[in-house]
């Protein structure tokens, strides 16, 4: 070879790895964004409540054999909880009801606790929610209240009312 096509093939060549690393960079990519689609596509129709209320129809179903346990759909209840207060103060179930809680932070840090039966949110920022499911299983009036500092002797707790 001669000393002029040594020295292209020398400068060319950092070139030829940028492209190189630019069109493998741009397949990943491609590739990254097609894959991601179908999975969030998979994962949103299999979280389609049509699916849970049918669950819920054939366990109802299922509970009027005499061998089966009387099975309720949840109770759900919307908990807000702002600086020192929760909205509602009291909610009421009966005995062997499934409970759902979803609390919902309006301001501040929170969470909702229930000691007796074992129920605790996820300590939630201004704007948050999070949402607990339990059995019912013990009949009495019960506190539910913040665990974040001194929030609790400040107010924060509402009673939980069981039939």
């Amino acid at each position: 070879m001669d000393e002029q096509t040594e020295t292209t093939k020398s400068q060319n060549s950092p070139l030829m790895i940028v492209v190189a690393v630019l069109i493998l960079a741009a397949a990943g990519f491609y590739l990254y964004s097609n894959f991601g689609n179908k999975i969030l596509n998979q994962t949103s129709s299999t979280n389609k409540p049509t699916t849970n209320i049918t669950t819920v129809v054939q366990t109802k179903t299922e509970a009027k054999s005499e061998t089966s346990p009387n099975i309720n759909a949840a109770k759900e209840f919307t908990i807000r909880g702002g600086m020192f207060w929760f909205d509602p103060k009291n909610i009421t179930v009966q005995k062997g009801d499934t409970v759902k809680i979803i609390f919902t932070n309006t301001e501040g840090t929170h969470d909702l606790v229930i000691d007796e039966f074992n129920v605790a949110t996820k300590k939630t920022n201004a704007g948050e929610s999070d949402t607990v499911q339990f059995v019912a299983d013990k009949m009495g009036t019960f506190e539910y209240y913040c665990s974040v500092g001194n929030h609790r002797q400040m107010g924060m707790v509402g009673k939980l009312i069981v039939k």
